[in-house]
């Protein structure tokens, strides 16, 4: 599931937001910084409040689940962690 789903979310950035971001900002300049600073500040709140932990880290909860939980992965973070992403990547790309 992990094989398809990266590329696949890798071509949805590459391939749709990556073109609208760079023809905006190319366009405005002014508008880099401000970009920036949304995209980290969304990401944060995302992960803040959407995320049971949001100190640890993706590959963490994969190594604590296959230490602690026999390999069960508690899915409840993964959607909250992946619109982080995207807004992450939107603003900053």
């Amino acid at each position: 599931m992990a094989g398809l789903t990266i590329p696949a979310i890798a071509v949805i950035i590459l391939r749709e937001m990556w073109p609208v971001v760079l023809a905006y900002y190319l366009h405005h300049h002014w508008a880099i910084f401000p970009g920036l600073v949304l995209g980290c500040a969304l990401t944060g709140l995302i992960m803040q409040y959407l995320t049971p932990d949001p100190n640890q880290h993706s590959t963490e909860e994969i190594i604590q689940s296959y230490h602690e939980h026999r390999g069960a992965i508690d899915m409840r973070s993964f959607p909250a962690k992946l619109l982080g992403c995207a807004c992450q990547n939107k603003m900053m790309a």
